[in-house]
């Protein structure tokens, strides 16, 4: 007997109608202290933030520490490739310094002592694996996670489809997300594939077809978008429906958040004809619908599309029910209403 282990059923991040937009703490709360460091991941989480973004490379001795350029140099008071130092000698470097004097010996963090920093101060972790990996390198990763009981707390996302597969065959409970500076010819097909619950392009890729949520979040996936600090983006962002943003300015961003939250909601009011209306054929009919914001809005009857305000010829509509909906900003209201037979 051939036995077929399921996958697990993993949790949806496809924002709910009217949630907030979900933060991703771009490599901490990067703008305030100094990046992949435990100082930007206690930013992140004073700002309430839930989930705090990283980026993973190995030493030269194969361990994994959360640093995002290839070099040392620009964050650290030392030299050389990533790759080209033992984990002994990234433990001695200065991560802090370059950003402000008061953060002077702050250290590079290893994967395992920032996963410990979760487990003991809280917060979850969008882990990146940046950069070329061999499957052994991403193999370490998942045994890291693993060993502290961290799957239900950590996202892993990279560039390259193939660390993806890796992660999805050592731990298939973990959520997944393909980073993306262009977008695929067919992103829900890739997501697919992958088993991806997330899909993450830049902002200038997903501004080039934003109807590609449309087409995601039918397959069940999310749409994060990186790297966005600007509040008119976040709007632009929140109104084409996407899930999360990733952006350096977490707290700013979860202020914005509440303060978008106590904003009144775009609705429609389907003013005429009114819900369960009888009209005779030939009786006057107007469409008309409300709307308590500057948002377009949508109207058809029978999914045909009519104009606000247009007089129906109701001679040719048949005898029997018909339906009346409005939406805007993805909120959708009907109503309908009967055409009955002409009174002898």
């Amino acid at each position: 007997m051939t036995l077929t282990v399921a996958r697990p059923v993993r949790e949806s991040f496809v924002r709910e109608p009217g949630a907030p937009l979900r933060i991703w703490a771009h490599r901490g709360g990067s703008s305030a202290a100094p990046e992949n460091t435990a100082a930007s991941d206690e930013v992140a989480r004073r700002a309430g933030v839930e989930w705090i973004e990283n980026d993973v490379q190995p030493t030269k001795d194969g361990v994994p520490v959360v640093l995002h350029d290839e070099t040392v140099d620009r964050t650290t008071d030392g030299t050389g490739a990533i790759r080209s130092l033992t984990a002994a000698q990234v433990a001695e470097l200065d991560a802090g310094s370059w950003f402000a004097p008061g953060y002077a010996g702050l250290r590079v963090p290893t994967l395992a002592s920032q996963l410990d920093g979760f487990q003991v101060r809280g917060g979850n972790l969008l882990l990146e694996i940046k950069g070329a990996h061999p499957r052994e390198s991403v193999a370490r990763i998942v045994d890291e996670i693993h060993g502290r009981g961290m799957s239900r707390r950590v996202f892993v996302q990279s560039f390259e489809p193939e660390h993806l597969r890796w992660v999805r065959e050592f731990a298939p409970e973990l959520p997944l997300g393909l980073l993306r500076s262009t977008l695929d010819p067919d992103p829900p097909v890739i997501a697919k594939d992958l088993g991806l619950s997330a899909y993450n392009p830049s902002e200038t890729a997903f501004g080039i077809r934003p109807d590609i949520v449309a087409d995601l979040h039918a397959a069940g996936v999310a749409v994060n978008i990186w790297t966005v600090d600007n509040p008119a983006s976040w709007n632009a962002l929140e109104r084409a429906g996407v899930d999360g943003i990733i952006t350096n300015r977490p707290a700013e961003l979860a202020g914005w958040n509440a303060a978008f939250g106590q904003r009144v909601k775009p609705a429609a009011t389907i003013l005429s004809p009114t819900a369960g209306e009888l009209i005779e054929p030939g009786q006057r009919l107007r469409v008309a619908v409300g709307n308590n914001s500057p948002e377009p809005i949508a109207i058809t009857l029978d999914g045909a599309p009519v104009v606000n305000g247009a007089s129906i010829d109701t001679t040719l509509l048949t005898t029997g029910w018909h339906t009346v909906t409005a939406t805007v900003a993805g909120s959708t209201v009907e109503i309908t209403f009967e055409v009955i037979a002409p009174r002898l």
